[in-house]
């Protein structure tokens, strides 16, 4: 892989990388940030809180399937979640002070 200083046009000149105009950052230095929009800020709110319910329903569903016999495999598909992220609600169940 090329390095990223002799990729950029002007590293023949002795302007490196980080000079680089091929570079975009993020948002640049000199640039305040935008104080969100209230109606944004309250959407955002309420997505977050039905991200935490549906969470919650997800993992008593998760919950409940290995109650009742199903794999940790079986769930994980169901679900889209790895098998070691299946395994960390049924023991997160077991011990809910566990930050497993």
């Amino acid at each position: 892989m090329i390095p990223p200083a002799e990729r950029c046009p002007l590293a023949a000149h002795g302007i490196h990388f980080p000079a680089c105009p091929n570079v975009v950052p993020l948002r640049p230095a000199n640039v305040g940030s935008v104080p969100l929009d209230a109606d944004l800020a309250r959407r955002l709110a309420a997505a977050g809180r039905k991200t935490e319910e549906w969470r919650t329903r997800r993992d008593e569903l998760v919950r409940e399937a290995h109650r009742s016999g199903a794999s940790l495999r079986e769930i994980a598909v169901a679900v889209g979640l790895s098998n070691p992220g299946v395994l960390r609600i049924v023991r997160r169940a077991a011990d809910p002070g566990d930050p497993v």
